[in-house]
This record gives structure tokens, C-alpha cells and sequence, in this order.
């Protein structure tokens, strides 16, 4: 009996294998891609973009964001800045900010004035803008506070819209953290891990985002953020429908500097998933592969425990398998890793840290035990926090913001830490 559950775990661990190498062998093979993919389908192609920023917290990176926004070599597009509360620490931050980068940049500001509780206040701030904008504007670009943005981010957002078949683009998040703490590295391998998924499934990230005005009317999108947790995860459907895609600009990555800590992170983790199950197809395959990883990663452990009241040759068999998987796995993200740190343009360079196999061993260890805990946590979460503030989630997407506090409200984040 036992020696069949052997058998089958080593079946199942080398489907997973398998599984795991074709995502990693498919998303290189995109970034290498990049550049010809990347380039403009239309040279003379420059619709009037508004780029949204949305703040809730004075961000660390935030200083870089607005200087990268700026700095833009696209020639048609104005910025909006939001905030939810006139008080916010976030004003005084990014006011200073401007004023030393380019004091003469017209820059719009917009308040939130309906902050309602069916939805997060992220949806309200994203709203407030876009009711706001002129009627000639042609796209709304998104953009995180922690986002750090090169010269050419805009147009290499917004040229693939030339394509009629694509309603919106978007771009994704590289996590290259300066410290060694757990949290900051847990969340960095975390989302190295998702980048294939998210590239495979379609799954838009809201800090580079770009959409036409015209998908938002036909998509009805004001009206499913009048209700939604979030503003990006639920694209992917809401232009399926309408027959559009979302477009993932390969060499469009975006580096995030900045530490947590491991609540934090794990916190992180959870929210990503969550808006993955209430607003994504892929939700079923994403839970599925995660439990299977996590039977994968537990299993060979207890056998080598159980394994010897039958045999010796049994335990041993699963001391080999176990670290060949972890070996596998680590060997995985250094791939995602070379294969973004060719397409990121970075000054100065990014480097790999001296300690990082190490780490990433350990760090990988310690993700394959949290994260099928985390996915099953999403999958039946009812209440979730998001800077500073509690939402509860209902039955049929439906959520509910507990209580509504001001940022200036809630106690400030460590320093150089992220706003989780």
C-alpha cells in the first residue's frame, strides 16, 4: 500500500515538474520576444491620455513615481493625482515632490467626495477621476505610488492600443528588494512565481494599466467598480465579452525596491489572491495548483517519517525526490530571474545579491509551506485589510468597507517599508 502511495506521489510530482518548466519555458520564450512585439503598431499613433494616481499613504517611492511621470517622451497626456481624504500625509509629500521635479507640470488633484462602502476606495478614487476627465481624452493610464516608471513607460503602454482587437494594456511588477528580510523576499519569489501565470491567464495589473475611454463605456466599467474589491483582476472578462483583450507589454516591467515584513507580505500574498477568485476564471486552475504543490511539498516529508515502520529504501527514496523538487523549483525562479533582469532597464544595473542562492532556498522552503494555507485562505476569506482599511466580502462579489478611517488616522508604516 504504502509503496503505491510512493508511486503515485512521484507521478504527481513530476506532472507538477513538468507543469511548472512549460509556464517558465513559455513566459521566457515571450520575453524574448519583447522587442518585437513591443514595437508600435502605428508610429504616428498618440491619442490624449489621462494618467491616474491614485494615493492613499505617503509611499516611499513615491518621490521616484512622480519624477518618472514627468519625465515622459510621450508629448499628449495630463496627470491626475487622487486622494480620498484632504488631510492625508501624502499631500505635503507629493506637493514637495513636484515643485522640485517640474513646478510648472500642470498636475489636476480630485478628492474623493463618494466613498461608498460598496466598494474599495481605490474603486471610489479611480471613479472620481474618470467622471472628472474631458471628453476628448482617448485613454486613462494607471499607475502605483510605488511604481517606478522609465522615460518611454507611456508610450509603450499605450501604443499596442492601436490594434482594434485590444481594449487595454498592461504591464508587471518586479519586486527587487535591498534587504535580506524574510517578508521583503517572500513576496519578491511569490510574485516572480505568479509573473507566468499572470502573463498566461491574462491577468492585468493596475500599476501599469492603460485602457480606451471608449472600453470603458462599452464594458460598462464604471458600473463593475462601483462594486468591485479592485479595479484590475476583473478586466480580463468584462473585454472578453465585448470581444477585446488585454495585451501584456513583454518588456514592460516595473521595479518595486521597497521592504515589508513577513505579515505584510503574507498579507499581500492573500489580497492577490483573493481578487484572483473574485473576478477571474483562472481562480479554479490557480486554488488546484497550489493545493497540488502543497501535497507535493508536504507528503514526501511525512513518508519519511512513516516510510521506515515498511522499509528503509522508502525513506530514502523521499529524502532524494523532496530536495530534487526544491531543486527544481529554485532553479525555476533563477530563471524567471535572468530572464527579467535582461528585459529591465535599471540605473544602475540590477545586481544579484552576493547571498541570494541561500536566501532564495530558504525563502522558496518557506513559500511552498505557507502558500497552499494562503490560497485556501483566500478561497474562503470573509474579511480583508488594505491600507488601513477592513472590507468584507459577501457572497456573489459583493463587498462591504467596514469602517472608513483616513490614512492620518492609522499608525504610520516602518520607514522604507511598503504600505500593505
Amino acid at each position: 500500500m504504502l509503496n503505491n502511495v510512493v508511486w503515485f506521489l512521484t507521478a504527481s510530482m513530476l506532472l507538477l515538474a513538468v507543469l511548472q518548466t512549460v509556464y517558465v519555458v513559455w513566459y521566457y520564450q515571450v520575453l524574448a520576444r519583447s522587442k518585437e512585439d513591443s514595437q508600435p503598431p502605428k508610429p504616428s499613433f498618440e491619442p490624449s491620455v489621462a494618467v491616474i494616481l491614485c494615493l492613499r499613504g505617503p509611499d516611499p517611492a513615491l518621490p521616484h513615481c512622480l519624477e518618472g511621470l514627468l519625465a515622459q517622451d510621450y508629448p499628449n497626456f495630463k496627470l491626475h493625482l487622487v486622494v480620498d481624504d484632504a488631510d492625508d500625509p501624502v499631500l505635503p509629500l507629493a506637493e514637495q515632490a513636484l515643485e522640485k521635479i517640474a513646478p510648472q507640470f500642470p498636475v489636476k488633484w480630485h478628492t474623493v467626495t463618494d466613498r461608498s462602502k460598496s466598494r474599495s476606495l481605490k474603486c471610489s478614487a479611480l471613479m472620481t477621476a474618470v467622471m472628472a476627465l474631458p471628453s476628448d481624452t482617448d485613454v486613462v493610464a494607471l499607475v502605483d505610488a510605488d511604481a517606478i516608471v522609465q522615460n518611454d513607460w507611456l508610450t509603450k503602454l499605450v501604443a499596442p492600443l492601436a490594434n482594434e482587437q485590444i481594449g487595454a494594456t498592461t504591464g508587471n511588477r518586479w519586486f527587487e528588494p535591498l534587504d535580506n528580510e524574510i517578508g521583503s523576499r517572500l513576496r519578491a519569489i511569490w510574485n516572480a512565481a505568479a509573473l507566468p501565470q499572470m502573463t498566461i491567464y491574462q491577468i492585468a495589473w493596475g500599476g501599469a494599466l492603460a485602457i480606451k475611454t471608449n472600453v470603458i463605456q462599452q464594458c460598462n466599467l464604471l458600473d463593475l467598480w462601483s462594486t468591485a474589491f479592485c479595479e484590475d483582476t476583473l478586466l480580463t472578462d468584462a473585454l472578453r465579452h465585448q470581444g477585446l483583450r488585454v495585451y501584456r507589454v513583454p518588456d514592460l516591467i516595473l521595479v518595486n525596491q521597497e521592504s515589508t515584513s513577513l505579515k505584510s507580505a503574507t498579507g499581500w500574498i492573500g489580497r492577490q489572491l483573493l481578487t484572483v477568485r473574485l473576478y477571474h476564471r483562472a481562480w479554479p486552475a490557480i486554488l488546484l495548483h497550489s493545493l497540488f504543490g502543497g501535497i507535493c511539498f508536504f507528503a514526501p516529508l511525512v513518508l519519511i517519517l512513516v516510510a521506515p515502520i515498511e522499509g528503509f529504501a522508502l525513506a530514502g527514496w523521499c529524502a532524494i525526490i523532496w530536495p530534487l523538487q526544491l531543486a527544481l523549483n529554485v532553479a525555476l525562479l533563477k530563471t524567471i530571474e535572468v530572464t527579467n533582469r535582461r528585459t529591465i532597464r535599471w540605473n544602475p544595473p540590477l545586481v544579484a545579491n552576493q547571498n541570494d542562492l541561500l536566501t532564495k532556498i530558504v525563502t522558496t522552503v518557506i513559500l511552498q509551506f505557507l502558500y497552499p494555507f494562503l490560497a485556501l485562505g483566500a478561497a474562503t476569506r470573509l474579511l480583508i485589510k488594505w491600507r488601513g482599511i477592513a472590507y468584507r466580502v459577501y457572497r456573489g462579489r459583493r463587498i462591504e468597507m467596514v469602517e472608513y478611517k483616513p490614512f492620518s488616522a492609522i499608525p504610520p508604516p516602518t520607514k522604507g517599508h511598503s504600505i500593505e
